[in-house]
């Protein structure tokens, strides 16, 4: 493929939304791997996107994601950041999407994203 259509795929970077105990606080996922990737690839004039699915889309309202409550599961974990259909929702259409998962909290996250 020639590297002009190359450009032209829309990607995205993502970092998974986190899962913490109940009374740890929350933080945002501050991995630098797949900002440095996303920064790499706009440099080069590729469409990029990054996510930290924990905070949400850029210019969303923290209070959206990274501040909602959720319920402790059985294990007595909150979930942090988007849900799986909120990140499907927002990734749609996009003809690559990449996700990085460097932290043991985004594992199943990681796994429900997929």
């Amino acid at each position: 493929m020639p590297r002009e259509k190359l450009r032209d795929i829309d990607t995205i970077i993502i970092e998974p939304a986190n899962l913490f105990p109940k009374d740890a606080g929350h933080r945002p996922n501050g991995a630098l791997g797949p900002a440095y990737l996303n920064a790499a690839l706009a440099r080069a004039g590729f469409s990029s996107e990054y996510l930290d699915a924990t905070v949400g889309p850029k210019g969303t309202s923290p209070d959206k994601y990274f501040y909602r409550k959720s319920e402790p599961d059985q294990r007595g974990l909150v979930h942090v950041g988007m849900t799986p259909e909120e990140i499907a929702a927002t990734v749609a259409g996009r003809a690559l999407v990449a996700i990085s998962n460097i932290f043991t909290p985004q594992t199943e996250t990681s796994l429900d994203t997929i």
